[in-house]
């Protein structure tokens, strides 16, 4: 609430309308992710719990300090995110629940609940095991070559609660767009 307070305030490369309907609209994703992740975090302790009674996982092969082992986990977990974000953009399956985030044409603070539930229940939260090294995909480009959301969901309606719960489960044509000058669309 503090960073979307500062965005009305401030001045933001983002000039758009609708603030309050955009604000509303993305909430619901918060909402029902916050119903959703009760359960599912239960799950998940319970799964984590059963694994560290059983002495399951790399981390227990090894003799090495506990301080040790904390960093490489909290290391392993953000190079598997990295993983998994490249993947929900590669695999087309993956991409159609992926899409709902980058379909905010108008981002701002609230852009960051905009996830489809069943992308965070399948992909992230169950799909933390996978892990890879160096990536190079880093890009700095200036704000005003930056373009944000997908074309093919810049119309109101495409926009609302409903329809982006929906729309990993129809046919959607990716349009091309101007993704930072000579760069490859992500």
């Amino acid at each position: 609430m503090l960073f979307f307070t500062l965005e009305q305030v401030l001045k933001t490369p983002f000039d758009f309308k609708k603030r309050g309907q955009h604000l509303f609209q993305n909430s619901l994703f918060q909402i029902t992710l916050v119903i959703l992740n009760i359960g599912f975090v239960t799950l998940q302790v319970y799964s984590i719990d059963w694994l560290n009674t059983n002495n399951i996982g790399l981390l227990f092969f090894v003799e090495i300090p506990f301080w040790i082992k904390l960093v490489l986990s909290v290391a392993l977990y953000d190079i598997t995110t990295y993983w998994i974000h490249r993947a929900s953009h590669k695999v087309p399956l993956f991409w159609r629940l992926h899409r709902v985030h980058h379909s905010d044409i108008t981002m701002d603070s609230s852009s960051v609940f905009r996830f489809h539930p069943l992308e965070l229940i399948l992909i992230y939260q169950t799909g933390n095991i996978i892990t890879a090294a160096i990536f190079g995909t880093f890009k700095e480009l200036p704000v005003e070559q930056m373009n944000y959301g997908l074309k093919e969901f810049d119309e109101d309606e495409k926009q609302t609660f409903l329809y982006l719960m929906k729309s990993p489960f129809i046919n959607i044509e990716r349009q091309k767009s101007d993704f930072g000058k000579g760069d490859k669309e992500p």
